[in-house]
């Protein structure tokens, strides 16, 4: 009902109906917040005045044009366009600090490995299920920075929080274009049982064969 009340005012306000209409009545009313919602009469051009019976805009407060109007409807929390997801503020972080250790990894010389892996341990530590910060540190297998026991162990780390974040996926195809011959896990790829119990988890989506590899 609260809805079907917001809709009928904000058609009026849209001007339907010809010049020569009569003008279009608004339902009053007050939403389970005890909000103002509606109250008036509105003309083909948008334009009307509001009776407020309670707590809301004055009466024979004059509206000259459909925006006007559209600012002064408070709309209910749940409906509020401006509410933000508090996990989008996160996942712009986590983002943002991926493609930033991603780039620096890339760049990396000798120097600037133990830094670049203390990073790297901390944002997986913030970041418990993005895959992304652990599946990074297992590349520095390939500076033998780590040993390939300790990159496997992250590996399936991040397969773990992959699979249950539902982006098995996506660290099966970057899994694949970094194992290939050139890649950053070609090493690892290339004789060791590990890869393809890694493969599996993530192709079958099952966590299972990961915990019983490393006993956690």
């Amino acid at each position: 009902m609260k809805r079907l009340g917001l809709l009928v005012i904000l058609l009026a306000a849209l001007g339907y109906g010809s010049s020569s209409a009569p003008a279009m009545m608004a339902p009053t009313g007050f939403n389970v917040e005890g909000r103002f919602f509606a109250s008036g009469a509105f003309n083909s051009d948008g334009c009307g005045l509001l009776n407020a019976t309670g707590p809301g805009p004055a009466d024979g407060i004059e509206f000259t044009d459909r925006l006007d109007f559209q600012r002064s409807v408070s709309l209910p929390p749940d409906e509020d366009p401006h509410d933000e997801d508090p996990h989008d503020e996160d996942d712009n972080e986590a983002e943002a600090l991926y493609r930033s250790l991603k780039t620096r990894l890339a760049r990396a010389v000798p120097a600037d490995l133990k830094e670049l892996e203390h990073d790297l341990i901390a944002a997986a530590d913030r970041f418990t299920l993005d895959y992304r910060f652990p599946y990074e540190h297992s590349k520095l297998a390939v500076t033998g920075r780590i040993e390939h026991h300790a990159s496997f162990k992250l590996l399936f780390d991040a397969a773990e929080r992959a699979i249950k974040t539902e982006d098995s996926n996506l660290m099966l195809h970057e899994l694949h274009i970094d194992g290939a011959e050139g890649g950053p896990l070609h090493k690892l790829a290339r004789g060791h049982a590990e890869w393809g119990v890694l493969e599996e988890a993530l192709e079958h989506r099952d966590p299972r064969g990961l915990l019983g590899e490393h006993g956690h």
